[in-house]
């Protein structure tokens, strides 16, 4: 066996050099790196492992789980260069970009810093890797008809959480070419080219997904990319809730990474899965002033008033029978654009920390928006859909921060008008309103102290399942978790959520999702 650590080493520190400078490396020496780095990541796939079997209390609608998962046969993906965003853009977010960061161990415990990547090989490899993973082009944004692609989601999450190149190869691997028994498909072509002139006529269509991308290239390296966001991100935002809120996750994770080329996909993605939460059909003077108080509001009418009986009536009425062909076969993406083309003063309804809402108040609004929807979430434990509510607003939280303050404000409007018609769409609903106080007398105060004196499963252990589980939204679920905890004063509230992972739903072949 050849010893080529002194190869290595030279690699991985020039590698190394150009991640702090932002600098993209030589790309003969990086294909050379790439290659010898292979032979350290690969390795084979285990025999024996179930497709999402996780640890920790599951709750979910069992109507997303109805059959066993298949394999296809795995394929390879070809290396591709992209860059990670330098300059103005990278600041207005985050002095992080999504190269081998590691976070400060005043934020999490000495056991969480203590599972960092020790070594630059390891470091430089995983950058070279996750750079691949974000530039690749191999694969359309939606498989299956409908499902959205996560991998480069995925890819943000466990890089976050540190996980293995090893860890990093293996997971994704195994979601381009097992995910939901079917894996991800060759890019599609575009019906149609995207101009600037008509770049609003195939919003929602689920058409043309390429040529947005090219669209949106052309525009940046016009205009450059903050102008881009703020002169497109505004038409978007009415289309929180498309692809169930899958084009605002993508869009706000680029935007987290600072991948050029997965903010060119977002703002694509945005685009091609629009689907309006009717801003038009809002109306102020609900008088809630705290993001608390509007959910037990909500949850009291909906489990009192028969809100249910209204949701089915309204996905049962026949005016709705040529609406939005796209969406026919894709089971709540089609409910949900049904109740709000109908509109109800439950979701249209703007309450007075909306009204009201200052740009010094926004900070403090985004703390509301995580600690409710996080007693939502333990409401519903492992809830499937409930999980995405958590991954959506870090996207729209991203979006709206690249926004002047009035499109902030709408962004804010429009998740909370998008994710109540959610909500109101699937068949756990809105949970109860005596849970979700009893969650919020639980967990109001409750604050972790030292590693030892945590009650229940500590981040160290929550992050090693999450970085071995191939139920991709469980990494994305920790880690924004892990990321709101250390922000918000380590609130117990956070990890407990954190620890209840969501299964794989088997949706089937053609067949539509339910939830």
């Amino acid at each position: 066996m050849h010893d080529n650590s002194g190869q290595m080493q030279t690699l991985s520190s020039y590698l190394a050099l150009c991640a702090r400078t932002r600098h993209l490396p030589i790309p003969a020496v990086s294909r050379v790196f790439r290659s010898s780095a292979k032979s350290i990541v690969e390795r084979s796939y285990p025999q024996n492992r179930c497709v999402g079997v996780t640890q920790g209390l599951v709750k979910a609608d069992q109507s997303l789980h109805p059959g066993p998962i298949l394999h296809p046969q795995r394929r390879k993906t070809p290396k591709q260069v992209s860059r990670i965003l330098p300059g103005p853009l990278s600041a207005a977010f985050s002095s992080r970009d999504l190269r081998s960061q590691h976070h400060s161990s005043d934020s999490y415990p000495a056991a969480v810093c203590r599972s960092k990547m020790a070594g630059t090989t390891d470091a430089a490899a995983r950058d070279a890797l996750v750079e691949d993973l974000l530039a690749t082009q191999e694969y359309h944004i939606e498989f299956n008809g409908f499902l959205t692609n996560h991998l480069k989601h995925a890819v943000v999450a466990l890089n976050r959480l540190q996980a293995s190149p090893e860890q990093l190869k293996e997971n994704t691997d195994y979601y381009k070419n097992s995910t939901y028994g079917f894996g991800l498909e060759p890019p599609r072509k575009s019906e149609h080219t995207i101009t600037e002139e008509n770049w609003k006529e195939y919003f929602g269509l689920h058409s043309s997904f390429t040529s947005y991308c090219d669209f949106f290239d052309r525009k940046e390296k016009e205009l450059g990319m903050e102008a881009v966001l703020k002169e497109y991100g505004p038409a978007l935002l009415p289309g929180v809730v498309g692809s169930l809120t899958h084009s605002m996750i993508h869009l706000g994770w680029a935007l987290d990474s600072k991948h050029r080329w997965m903010i060119i996909e977002g703002l694509a993605y945005a685009a091609f899965s629009f689907l309006s939460c009717h801003p038009e059909k809002s109306y102020p003077g609900l008088p809630q002033t705290t993001v608390l108080d509007s959910l037990l509001h909500v949850s009291e009418e909906f489990n009192t008033k028969n809100i249910r009986a209204w949701v089915a009536s309204v996905s049962a009425d026949p005016k709705y029978k040529d609406f939005q062909p796209v969406l026919a076969k894709t089971g709540i993406q089609f409910r949900i654009a049904k109740l709000l083309a109908e509109g109800h003063p439950l979701i249209h309804g703007t309450p007075a920390w909306i009204d009201g809402l200052k740009e010094e108040d926004i900070p403090g609004v985004f703390e509301q928006l995580y600690y409710g929807f996080t007693l939502f979430y333990l409401a519903v434990p492992g809830n499937f859909v409930a999980l995405h509510i958590l991954t959506a607003l870090w996207g729209i939280e991203h979006i709206s921060q690249t926004l002047p303050f009035e499109q902030r404000k709408m962004a804010i409007k429009c998740f909370w008008t998008g994710i109540l018609a959610v909500g109101f769409s699937t068949d756990a609903g809105i949970p109860p309103k005596d849970v979700l106080v009893g969650l919020h007398e639980k967990f109001s105060g409750a604050v972790d102290g030292t590693a030892s004196e945590v009650k229940g499963e500590d981040w160290e252990s929550v992050v090693g399942r999450a970085v071995k589980d191939y139920e991709e939204h469980n990494p994305k679920l920790v880690y924004v978790m892990r990321e709101v905890w250390a922000r918000y004063g380590k609130k117990s509230v956070y990890r407990e959520a954190a620890t209840h992972f969501t299964v794989t739903p088997n949706v089937g072949k053609n067949v539509e999702f339910k939830a």
